[in-house]
């Protein structure tokens, strides 16, 4: 089955021309998201690389609208894998009929729409779900920790009647990208949810899956793109033509070293959280090189993150180099062939200057023409990656901040003491006694200072707050009156 990912969805799989239509690279809108580096997603809204105007308009797929993209080919194996011959990449014009939420293609896959009268939904969703398989067969998270810790996304409205904010929170599943409404916010009275199910979002899933695929296209297209290239060495004359692109990696884990680590991790294989908890420890941070290697945590041999050029400069980069490589290419082409090279081509197009061309004579006494260019306006693909992991902590700051002021709210809000269930993840300090806990419903990881000694990984205890100051980001608990905990004056200061 062939599959032109970038027809998916343009907010996964985004256009690349209008780089040069809308922000061309020595544009001061180009510069603007160079500065930027990266959209910045806080729980009280989105501040984009790119204006809103922009990215939300000509910049994305709409619905009645023709718009210029570089589309992604190829097929899919029996086994999962990529058929790399296949692998296909040209600039495209996508028309679009009409777009889809996550929620339309759910229910259309649910009542069977999406298998028969809109067939292509289906179709992507087994070739998503045999992706996800043979992911796992490689060694991926998903297979690895098959129980992930959900994880809270708050999002903060004004409430125009109250003069003040709503905070609304989702927990959420990364393995199957699945995730519920909380009740914590729909009803006051209600302290925290029993229980909260992972559910399958067939639509999420899809959607996650083709875009690791892109990912591992990507890095695979640099061989399939570069064996087929004109370079300077064997034609003289033509320009040089190379494609670097910033592969994504993540070393393997070296269990040989970490045997009783490894056996721990066994261990915790029926204590649910927990399990998830301590296989972060085999992780390594993932780092950026120009070389492949393998993702461990894709469970890929090479990853390229491309898919989101309106919101991550790098991604942007990479369709820069790409481009710039088809260009290349194509003018090499014209070259041999004699033919003219288009007017209005400029050098921010080519990564070097426009071709010229010089008569040299040679000892036999014939001539040629050869191509004079030079470098211009180089793709550093480390460009901003400092700016990107500040983005990563103010994301994180914002996210404790909301989540220590709903907290705050919900406990003065309460007649009674309210109880906070939470699952011991790990103990972190044997010598303070302080763990790593998981409030259940509430996604959300936080560190106790237990009361009564040593507790069990994967126990369950039900705790109250004791003090709160979101400015502060400060948050402690105490144990419930229930659960044995000693009577404590709650302290509150307000955001």
């Amino acid at each position: 089955m062939q599959v032109d990912i970038l027809v998916l969805s343009q907010a996964h799989f985004s256009n690349y021309n209008f780089i040069c239509r809308w922000a061309p690279r020595d544009s001061a809108i180009f510069n603007a998201a160079k500065e930027r580096v990266t959209s910045l997603y806080l729980p009280t809204g989105s501040i984009p690389m790119f204006p809103t105007d922009l990215s939300a308009g000509p910049m994305s797929l709409r619905a009645g609208y023709d718009s210029c993209a570089i589309s992604l080919g190829l097929e899919v194996n029996d086994d999962g894998s990529i058929n790399e011959s296949t692998l296909e990449i040209t600039p495209s014009l996508l028309s679009v009929d009409y777009r889809l939420t996550y929620d339309d293609v759910d229910e259309m896959l649910e009542l069977g729409i999406g298998y028969v009268e809109e067939w292509e939904l289906g179709a992507l969703l087994d070739k998503a779900k045999l992706r996800r398989k043979y992911r796992i067969r490689c060694g991926s998270t998903e297979g690895f920790v098959p129980n992930p810790i959900p994880k809270a996304d708050l999002k903060v409205d004004p409430d125009d009647d109250l003069n003040d904010v709503r905070i609304h929170v989702n927990v959420e599943v990364t393995h199957n990208a699945g995730f519920n409404s909380s009740s914590i916010v729909l009803d006051s009275n209600t302290d925290v949810p029993q229980d909260f199910a992972m559910p399958v979002s067939s639509a999420f899933m899809l959607v996650t899956e083709m875009m690791v695929m892109a990912g591992e296209a990507m890095g695979k297209l640099k061989g399939v793109l570069v064996d087929k290239s004109l370079t300077h060495a064997e034609n003289m004359g033509l320009l040089d033509n190379t494609l670097t692109l910033p592969y994504r990696t993540q070393p393997r884990p070296d269990f040989r070293r970490r045997y009783q680590e490894l056996n721990t991790l066994e261990s915790l294989k029926d204590k649910g959280y927990c399990h998830a908890w301590y296989a972060r420890r085999f992780f390594e941070p993932v780092q950026v090189q120009e070389e492949p290697q393998p993702h461990c945590g894709l469970g890929l041999d090479c990853y390229v993150q491309w898919s989101s050029p309106i919101r991550r400069f790098s991604d942007l980069q990479v369709h820069a180099a790409v481009k710039r490589f088809l260009r290349r290419r194509r003018v090499n082409e014209l070259i041999l062939s004699g033919k003219p090279i288009p007017k209005g081509l400029k050098a921010s197009d080519l990564g070097c200057t426009v071709p010229l061309f010089e008569k040299c004579a040679i000892d036999d006494g014939t001539s040629y023409q050869k191509c004079v260019h030079s470098e211009e306006d180089p793709i550093d693909y480390r460009r901003g990656y400092g700016f990107v992991n500040a983005a990563r902590v103010v994301q994180k700051k914002s996210e404790e901040y909301w989540m220590y002021e709903l907290i705050r709210r919900k406990v003065e809000e309460s007649e009674t003491e309210m109880e906070f269930e939470a699952t011991i993840l790990a103990c972190v300090d044997p010598s303070r006694k302080q763990y790593a806990i998981y409030l259940n419903g509430w996604g959300f990881e936080h560190r106790y200072l237990s009361e009564k000694g040593d507790l069990a990984i994967g126990e369950t205890i039900s705790l109250r707050v004791a003090s709160v100051n979101p400015r502060l980001a400060l948050l402690t608990f105490s144990l419930s009156s229930k659960y044995g905990g000693k009577p404590v004056k709650f302290v509150a200061q307000a955001a």
